[in-house]
């Protein structure tokens, strides 16, 4: 197995389980703020769609997008766009798969290349391509952590 074939499968899996989490919450559960203050659900998984759509430009340009006020304020204002989690799940996979196919298209020696990341650190386009990945695998615990607060404790 290829690290492309790797991180597409991790993607693969990882958007699975999200889905199959978000999927087993009722309705109301979904758009639930923890406390009143925390992220929902459906804003969890809208970011990984969201998030997932910037990437194949990122390593194709080789460059991190500009993430300033306005830009924050233009993601939030996407997220909340969402109303259901059927959109966001079919954003969430076409999302994946072109990804998917990007990184299938990228060469061990693009893998290596490390360009300049938030916060001043240096990322190789290979740790880029595993960010959709592992950030979905991140949320998922978040999810499964609200169902919890509402009483779900069920492992699945």
């Amino acid at each position: 197995m290829t690290a492309q074939e790797f991180i597409c499968q991790c993607n693969i899996v990882s958007m699975e389980g999200i889905i199959k989490q978000a999927k087993k919450m009722p309705e109301d559960k979904l758009t639930w703020e923890p406390m009143g203050e925390g992220r929902t659900a459906l804003d969890q998984v809208a970011e990984c769609a969201l998030i997932c759509g910037f990437i194949p430009d990122v390593l194709a340009k080789r460059e991190m997008p500009n993430i300033d006020e306005a830009a924050m304020a233009e993601f939030e204002k996407s997220k909340q766009a969402y109303k259901n989690l059927a959109d966001v799940e079919a954003d969430l996979r076409s999302g994946t798969e072109k990804l998917n196919e990007t990184i299938m298209n990228m060469t061990n020696d693009e893998l290596d290349i490390k360009i300049p990341f938030f916060g001043g650190e240096e990322w190789s386009l290979a740790s880029i391509a595993n960010l959709h990945g592992w950030n979905m695998q991140y949320h998922t615990g978040q999810i499964c952590y609200i169902q919890t607060l509402y009483g779900d404790k069920d492992m699945n």
